[in-house]
Formats: C-alpha cells, sequence, structure tokens
C-alpha cells in the first residue's frame, strides 16, 4: 500500500465519487447524526483595504448532539479513504449556497478546503468542472489545500490547480510552514495566497526564530506576487504585529469566531458510521464550539 493510499472504511458501502450529491436520500435516513458549516471572517488587516473573506469550516454532530470541529474526526475520515466525498458534500453545499447569495451580503469569497487525495484525483476534477459549470460566480471560491496533507504528485497538482484557476477560482496554501513540504509546494503550486501557520504568528513578537520564519514567508510570498494571510491572531497585540508586518488578511478569535452557517441535507449515513468510529455517543470528546 502506498503511504498515502488510505484504509477503506468499514461499515459504509457508498462509492466516495459521485456525479451529484442526493439531499432527498439522506434526509430520509433515520439518523441524528449530521455535518454542518460554519464560516469564519478572514479580514483585511489594515481598514477595507480588501474584500472581507470567509473559511468554510465543517463540523459533526454526534446523536448526543455534540459538536466537533473537523481536527477531531477528519484523521479518522483520511485513513478510511473518504476524504474525497466529504470534499464533494462540502463543495456542493457551498456551491449551493452562493448560488442564492448574489449580493455577497456576509463575504465576497469562501475558502473551502481539499484533502490531498481529491487535488490528485481526475474524477474530482471533472465533478469539481461541473460544479464550477453551473455556478454563476466561481470567482467568489478559494480552495484551500492543507499544508501538511499528503499530495502523491505534485506535478499533477500544479496541472489541476492551474486547470481550476482556469475557471475563475482561486487557491490558497493553508496551515503554511506547519509541514514538511512547505517550500516545494509554494515553488510548483500556481497558488495566489499562503495562510501562515498561527504557531508562528502567536509568538512572533517574543521568538526570534518564528520572527525569521514569517519574514521568509513573506519574502517568498513578495517574490511569487501572492497574498498572505496571518492565522491565528487572537489578541490585539498580535494584531499590531500582523499590521506592522504588511500581512493583506488576518484570521482569528480577535478579528471573528466561527458562526453557524448550514446544515449539510447529505452524507447523514455516513456521519453515523463516522461519530461511531471516533466514539459514538459514549466517546472521549466533548462539546467545543469550531475553530
Amino acid at each position: 500500500m502506498n503511504a498515502c493510499e488510505p484504509e477503506k472504511c468499514r461499515g459504509f458501502e457508498m462509492t466516495p465519487y459521485i456525479d451529484e450529491v442526493d439531499g432527498s436520500k439522506a434526509n430520509a435516513y433515520d439518523s441524528q447524526c449530521r455535518f454542518q458549516l460554519y464560516r469564519q471572517a478572514i479580514a483585511p488587516t489594515v481598514g477595507f483595504r480588501g474584500q472581507l473573506h470567509a473559511e468554510v469550516l465543517l463540523c459533526l454532530v454526534d446523536e448526543s448532539g455534540r459538536t466537533l470541529r473537523a481536527k477531531e474526526f477528519m484523521p479518522s475520515v483520511q485513513r478510511s479513504g473518504w476524504s474525497t466525498y466529504v470534499d464533494q458534500l462540502v463543495v456542493t453545499a457551498v456551491t449551493n449556497m452562493l448560488s442564492h447569495d448574489t449580493q455577497a451580503g456576509y463575504a465576497s469569497v469562501y475558502s473551502v478546503n481539499l484533502s490531498g487525495s481529491s487535488i490528485c484525483d481526475p474524477r474530482f476534477e471533472s465533478f469539481l468542472h461541473r460544479q464550477l459549470a453551473k455556478s454563476t460566480s466561481p470567482e467568489r471560491l478559494c480552495f484551500e489545500i492543507t499544508e501538511s496533507e499528503c499530495i502523491s504528485d505534485i506535478a499533477i497538482a500544479s496541472r489541476f490547480v492551474t486547470r481550476m484557476k482556469s475557471s475563475g477560482c482561486r487557491f490558497a496554501l493553508d496551515d503554511f510552514g506547519s509541514g514538511f513540504c512547505s517550500m516545494a509546494y509554494l515553488k510548483h503550486l500556481p497558488v495566489d495566497a499562503v495562510k501562515i501557520d498561527g504557531q508562528f504568528i502567536k509568538d512572533y513578537s517574543s521568538n526570534r526564530l518564528d520572527r525569521e520564519i514569517v519574514e521568509s514567508i513573506l519574502r517568498l510570498s513578495s517574490i511569487k506576487g501572492i497574498e498572505t494571510i496571518a492565522e491565528g491572531v487572537e489578541s490585539a497585540s498580535i494584531h499590531d504585529d500582523v499590521r506592522r508586518l504588511g500581512i493583506d488578511y488576518c484570521q482569528g478569535y480577535f478579528v471573528d469566531r466561527p458562526g453557524f452557517w448550514v446544515e449539510l441535507p447529505s452524507g447523514r449515513e455516513f456521519a453515523r458510521v463516522l461519530a461511531t468510529m471516533i466514539g459514538g455517543p459514549n466517546g472521549r470528546h466533548r462539546v467545543r464550539s469550531p475553530r
């Protein structure tokens, strides 16, 4: 088995490659488990220099009503080989929502995370092309490539990003600096922005190594001509550091807390199986706001 090839999910029989997400079947399934989407603002660092963006955050509600953040259940999704299916659910829900939000009331651009397996899968690319073709405003979508995700073939991923950008959407590198392939991804992927991981932002003023890392990312981003986004902006002092550095956008609790957006009509059966896999109603997870 390839290091990037996950195991198959036990107890759930459904192809993860679907042409259309059928909400009617999911609604008929008798389960309280469900996926929800939250959103968190990504704001211009200085005044109204840029447009307000938002990141879409996936949460899982189990049968006891507890809300689990993505980092609590996505490792199980990835190990089970269902990342692409989850990506399809989220992309479908977001594009449907944006088709009714023509005034961009909350944000002008929505960022959606994609897994490494989806980026390298031609079937997912075909699916995404169809979704963007139906969208009236693909320029309102930015797809985030999580830097710590395993991308099996960087050349395939680069071509994927290039082709998708021709449809009008944008791409960003998420959690930049947190993985082992940061510089290779920045060099080879034609992204529009980098999101600097919050671990380097929060201690910028007190840690010399963090300062060097952040400033090197900013220099490289300037050379590539791409935007920068600071993650983990949790206080006024951190926001001041980010503003002085000239970082374009910031995201974190100081800027905005995640708020509920929409409940996914599809994927309830998988949500039930997933909740059981990670502990079920009597598991170890506590109720926490998504972040």
